[in-house]
């Protein structure tokens, strides 16, 4: 479903996917993000937007790459969201759901 506008509401966060090239990198923060191969693609996850509800010391913000509960995101923006292997843009989770933040 193709989506023109997402904006969070409440307790929850929007998040975007954005591609990252196809090797192991190790972020500032020591974090190593392992690349993929055979065709998948990697992902950065980016704040998008964040709800009224989501406290201003949460610890993130609009623009953070962050690492979140895979289980807990749900996908928006894909032309078949029952399809793994469909190409995520967008998704929603809980602020609760976000575990880190880190430097890309």
């Amino acid at each position: 479903m193709a989506v023109k506008s997402l904006r969070a509401l409440g307790e929850m966060v929007v998040i975007r996917f954005d591609p990252i090239p196809m090797q192991n990198k190790v972020t500032k923060a020591g974090i190593e993000i392992v690349g993929s191969a055979d065709g998948q693609v990697s992902y950065d996850i980016v704040i998008d937007t964040i709800g009224t509800d989501v406290k201003d010391d949460c610890g993130f913000k609009v623009g953070d790459c962050v690492v979140v509960n895979q289980h807990d995101v749900m996908k928006m923006d894909v032309e078949n969201p029952d399809d793994i292997m469909t190409p995520i843009t967008k998704g929603i989770t809980r602020a609760s759901s976000i575990w880190a933040v880190y430097d890309a």
